[in-house]
């Protein structure tokens, strides 16, 4: 099992319905190793649609290779490259 990934900031979204930007507040975590613990539910706040936004798109594997004097051991962890405003897409029925 991989360590969760915590975000706790403002994030901006594009409404998938109005196409209006908004920020909002969240504390996001997310498993980067499974695609569909990636999602977030989210409403907007000028046409009350609720919305999906996926960080699974800007999800990168990153290698990190530890030395010490006696062994080379190569470990793994992942890092999102957000875009500034996050796409949203209709919340599935």
């Amino acid at each position: 099992m991989s360590d969760l990934v915590s975000f706790a900031k403002r994030f901006d979204f594009r409404c998938w319905k109005c196409n209006k930007a908004y920020s909002i507040f969240k504390e996001v975590k997310l498993d980067p190793e499974k695609e569909n613990e990636q999602k977030i539910k989210v409403a907007c706040p000028f046409c009350g649609e609720s919305a999906v936004a996926d960080f699974f798109p800007h999800r990168s594997k990153k290698k990190f290779i530890l030395r010490n004097s006696d062994a080379k051991e190569e470990s793994f962890s992942y890092e999102y490259n957000l875009p500034k405003i996050l796409p949203t897409t209709e919340l599935p029925k």
